[in-house]
C-alpha cells in the first residue's frame, strides 16, 4: 500500500489535510462568534504549567547543539529533565572514536 503522497503527488496528497484545518479554524471561529466570545483574545494559561524548550528526536531538554528545538507545555512534575544526548560535539566525537575502533 503506497502513501497519500506517493498516490496524489505530494502538494494535492497533503491538500485534503490543509482543507480538514481550515474548516476546523472556520468553525472554531463561528462557535465563539455565536458564544459571544471574543474570538482575538489569548486563554489565559491555568497554573501548574510549565515550559521547556525540547529537541523532537530525543524528547530531553534541547541544547545548543540541538539542530532543531520547540517550547512545550508541560503539567509541573512531568517535564523532561534530561538533557538530549542526541545531538553535540561530545557525541558525535564518541560516536565517531567508536565506530573506528569496531
Amino acid at each position: 500500500m503506497g502513501s497519500l503522497a506517493f498516490a496524489f503527488g505530494a502538494a494535492s496528497g497533503s491538500s485534503p489535510v490543509w482543507d480538514l484545518h481550515r474548516l476546523v479554524a472556520e468553525a472554531n471561529l463561528l462557535f465563539m462568534e455565536r458564544a459571544g466570545g471574543e474570538t482575538d483574545d489569548v486563554f489565559a494559561e491555568p497554573d501548574g504549567i510549565v515550559w521547556k524548550e525540547v529537541d523532537p528526536i530525543s524528547g530531553g531538554l534541547a541544547r545548543w547543539s540541538c539542530p532543531r528545538s520547540s517550547w512545550m507545555a508541560f503539567a509541573e512534575g512531568t517535564e523532561p529533565i534530561e538533557r538530549c544526548e542526541h545531538h553535540g560535539l561530545f557525541r558525535r566525537w564518541r560516536d565517531r572514536r567508536a565506530s573506528s575502533v569496531e
